[in-house]
């Protein structure tokens, strides 16, 4: 009999323990999840969050939300969502970029069903992001090298912030600019770019991040087979001519370095192509060659750095402070650090805001019937005189209620209406037929409404004001929604706007007062109106000064063409000017030729 009671209780256990656990077993869930590159971001830059979402049995429709709320209030300040769909067996990676403050931040994650109920929620706290005066380096590689010596090294001799080295693999790559906002230097070493293993929106979102500014390092050696069947291929400084072996450290390298080894090693022989410019070596036997591409660098090295010789620690050490504190930040990135201390942003507001309430039609009859009335009131008091008290206290009370109704049947009756006023900069690369968008937009309302609106695809939007505004909420999917933008008569709602688009669906910008970047000095001073105001601001803050350290731009002008998409569910009046940068990006690709 106790050997009967003991048999039940253990299968009644057993039974119990696999009930809890079916209780407890979730059918999708957030596998991993992951903020930056090793932990690798900066302060007022997006930073991607990387989350694996695993379904075992469960079909799923809805989106992923991430919640940046205050660390101290816990107060919900932007959010950001993509949608999810999940098979009954799935497994499925997403990227969400957020935009991170100066301060830690707390992360609410959450899937999100079709009928708005949280299926599961994970939070995450932050680190205080980096300062814009580091130098990140992402590398991606299959293993770690030897370049993880320099992380959280010095930059240079000079208090001008660190170096920071971070890991990836392809697979991991952005498929957004925007999600390499926090790198100033991407290094690429042993790792298949091809159609097979990069997804088309990986390869675009590398080369729009170069032409922004980027700086990408191409380790050479036996990785030569690898590059020649690149997508970066046609972009390099020089052609792959041959892969030959070397039996001893050159000569312009050794005495550069101080070092030098009888170490043979596998380098591949470059030819310069035009717009490149040799670094190490000479035209005969090039060793380390760059070449400007949009706003960014493309460096090829004919050796591999990580293997012998190179990865010697003393080579290590001197090579990678040439590379890194020489050539490992981009004009443009490195007048970044200067953002903090610009007020350009402030400025560019206050010329937003000139959109003045009057402009519309609600203030416009406001004005009118204020004048009506004055005017009734006032000749009835001039020509009734004393004798006429009642009919002109009558015209008193009756004029408001009239007012009143007017008011409420204009707000009812009458469509709502948006103003906007644009002022961008458009960075045009016709090698691509790609540009980037940098828009300022300010919103102001014929009443108090809320408005969703669409701004296109992959667009990444910052709030400029925090005027009767809520916390921004941005929906990426088939076009970029921003959902409930505060808008009224009485104060202008203000965003920055930026995006990469394809000029083969909107066509080329019709440029007017052409002039070049030695010009544009001279016209600040001496320009007027809206146009004249938006170039002393950006001259003044030095937004372009970036452009004095080399030729890329060949042309500059004005146009009042919009490439930027602004939809929603109320009439838009959209007023743009747009300072346009043609880069000579075409000849350099055309002219090089394909390997």
């Amino acid at each position: 009999m106790n050997r009967m009671w003991s048999g039940f209780w253990i299968v009644f256990s057993v039974f119990f323990l696999f009930g809890a656990s079916l209780l407890g077993f979730t059918a999708i869930d957030i596998e991993s999840l992951e903020l930056g590159y090793d932990q690798l971001y900066k302060r007022n830059r997006w930073v991607p969050i990387r989350i694996l979402v695993t379904s075992r049995g469960e079909n799923f429709e809805g989106h992923v939300k991430v919640e940046v709320n205050s660390i101290s209030s816990d107060t919900l300040m932007k959010s950001y969502s993509v949608p999810l769909s999940l098979q009954h067996t799935d497994r499925q990676k997403r990227l969400i970029p957020i935009l991170l403050s100066r301060g830690r931040s707390n992360l609410r994650l959450q899937l999100i069903n079709l009928q708005n109920q949280v299926r599961i929620s994970r939070q995450v706290m932050t680190e205080i992001p980096r300062p814009l005066s580091d130098l990140f380096v992402l590398v991606v590689s299959p293993n770690r090298d030897g370049l993880r010596r320099l992380h959280k090294q010095p930059i240079d001799q000079e208090s001008n912030g660190n170096i920071f080295i971070g890991y990836t693999v392809p697979g991991d790559l952005p498929t957004s600019w925007r999600g390499y906002d926090s790198i100033d230097t991407l290094v690429v070493r042993n790792v298949p770019l091809s159609d097979q293993y990069l997804l088309k929106d990986q390869q675009t979102a590398m080369l729009d991040w170069i032409q922004n500014g980027g700086i990408l390092i191409l380790s050479g050696g036996r990785n030569f087979h690898t590059i020649k069947g690149s997508f970066l291929r046609s972009y390099l400084p020089v052609s792959l001519s041959s892969l030959q072996i070397e039996n001893e450290m050159p000569e312009s390298i050794s005495q550069r370095f101080d070092v030098s080894s009888v170490i043979p090693f596998d380098k591949i022989n470059f030819v310069l192509r035009p717009g490149g410019e040799v670094l190490i070596g000479d035209a005969g036997s090039i060793h380390v060659a760059k070449s400007m591409y949009g706003s960014g660098t493309i460096i090829s090295l004919s050796f591999d750095y990580a293997s012998p010789p190179f990865s010697d620690v003393p080579f290590t050490n001197q090579f990678w402070s040439f590379m890194i504190a020489g050539q490992g930040r981009s004009a443009r990135h490195a007048e970044y650090r200067f953002d903090p201390f610009r007020k350009y942003s402030e400025k560019i507001l206050k010329q937003l805001e000139t959109l003045k309430p009057k402009d519309l039609p609600l203030i416009k009859f406001i004005i009118c019937f204020l004048l009506l009335y004055l005017l009734v009131v006032g000749g009835v008091t001039f020509l009734g005189g004393n004798y006429n008290v009642q009919f002109f206290w009558l015209i008193s009370l009756v004029m408001p209620c009239l007012f009143s109704s007017a008011v409420i049947c204009w707000n009812v009756f009458v469509p709502s209406a948006v103003s906007v006023r644009q002022l961008s900069v458009l960075s045009v690369f016709p090698d691509r037929d790609r540009a980037h968008l940098q828009s300022y937009i300010g919103l102001i309302g014929s009443t108090n409404i809320k408005v969703p609106v669409d701004f296109g695809k992959n667009a990444f939007v910052q709030q400029l004001t925090g005027i009767a505004s809520s916390p921004i909420e941005l929906a990426w999917a088939n076009t970029t929604r921003l959902n409930s933008i505060n808008v009224g008569p009485w104060f202008v709602s203000s965003y920055l706007i930026e995006s990469f688009i394809d000029l083969q669906f909107v066509g080329p910008p019709k440029l007017e007062n052409e002039f070049n970047a030695n010009q544009m000095k001279l016209l600040a001073k001496h320009a007027v109106g809206i146009r004249g105001e938006f170039l002393k601001i950006i001259n003044s803050e030095g937004v372009l000064r970036y452009l004095e350290t080399g030729d890329t731009v060949k042309k500059m002008g004005w146009t009042k063409q919009s490439f930027l998409p602004i939809l929603s569910n109320v009439g838009m009046k959209v007023s743009t000017e747009t300072l346009v940068l043609l880069y000579d990006t075409e000849s350099r690709v055309l002219t090089g030729a394909r390997d």
